[in-house]
């Protein structure tokens, strides 16, 4: 009998505690100006904050005391999240906004090479000048010979690029590589810079270069000097002047006069006077203190007898 006892108290006890914590009871609403009011009456759980200052709702989790207020007393109450409303804001080449009825806008920047973002107006304008269609990975292939080089992309042949040798340029291709080699104009560099002989007029010859834009050197024959012989490998060059020989010869004066006796030379001189040394007595003359007429010479200031003379001259 006692341990029914015990078991229908228990289940009276369970029925109350039951009844007692089922029941919905009422809570209360409470305004304040700003985040910062102090509540002014303690607050049960369960009430909630209405905030004049950002429009927001608060629900309190915790009983609060009436010196509290909603900057304080975070942790212990939730914010109530209110519907909010997109919309585009303002637009620029690079930027979109986004705005919010109820929160900050925020701007979405353009993309770049490591994040996503808006396109830009400059991307948008690049695109539209790209014509033709896709058709996926496009393939580039390369043919051709010793004068042009072929690449094709995707196999199309409206998107074939020739590369040409033109003038002294030529095309080389192997595998993937294309080459461009300079050349000489006739394809061969055995007469690069050749050098050849040209007659010109006379007593000059002309020395001539295949080398582009090149002048041709004149050399011109100088007196005593002779040019013959041109041919394309080399022409000759002679002198015009003699072998000479170059003597000394002594005379004593005969008499005493205003002049000297004429006195004859062994050979005639190359040139008379100019040319010509005269000496009387070790002192050489001046050539309008002597006569010279092929091969007589006759000193033309007063003399002495037996003043020595003394002439050297060439032959």
């Amino acid at each position: 009998m006692k341990t029914l006892k015990k078991f229908f108290l228990i289940m009276i006890l369970i029925a109350i505690s039951y009844t007692g914590f089922s029941q919905s009871t009422p809570s209360g609403h409470l305004r304040v100006a700003t985040m910062t009011t102090t509540f002014g009456v303690n607050v049960p759980v369960g009430t909630t904050v209405y905030c004049a200052a950002d429009s927001t709702f608060w629900t309190v989790t915790h009983p609060l005391l009436g010196t509290l207020t909603l900057t304080t007393a975070q942790g212990w109450v939730d914010k109530v999240n209110k519907p909010t409303n997109l919309a585009q804001g303002t637009k620029t080449a690079t930027t979109v906004q986004i705005t919010s009825s109820t929160g900050t806008a925020a701007t979405l920047d353009t993309a770049d090479a490591t994040h996503a973002g808006v396109m830009s107006a400059s991307d948008k304008n690049r695109l539209l000048k790209v014509t033709g269609t896709n058709t996926g990975d496009q393939k580039l292939t390369v043919d051709g010979s010793t004068t042009h080089a072929t690449m094709t992309i995707g196999g199309a042949a409206s998107d074939t690029v020739c590369v040409v040798g033109a003038g002294i340029n030529k095309v080389s291709v192997s595998g993937k590589t294309v080459t461009v080699t300079g050349t000489e104009v006739d394809g061969s560099i055995s007469n690069e810079g050749a050098l050849t002989v040209d007659a010109g007029a006379a007593n000059t010859v002309k020395i001539h270069s295949n080398t582009s834009t090149s002048t041709d050197l004149t050399i011109t024959a100088g007196t005593g000097i002779t040019i013959d012989g041109e041919s394309a490998n080399g022409f000759t060059i002679n002198s015009t002047v003699s072998n000479h020989i170059f003597i000394t010869e002594f005379f004593d004066e005969a008499t005493t006069g205003a002049t000297g006796t004429a006195h004859t030379l062994a050979h005639t001189p190359v040139t008379a006077s100019t040319g010509m040394v005269v000496q009387l007595n070790g002192t050489p003359l001046k050539s309008n203190q002597f006569t010279n007429s092929t091969t007589t010479l006759t000193v033309t200031i007063p003399v002495y007898k037996y003043d020595r003379v003394s002439v050297s001259y060439t032959y």
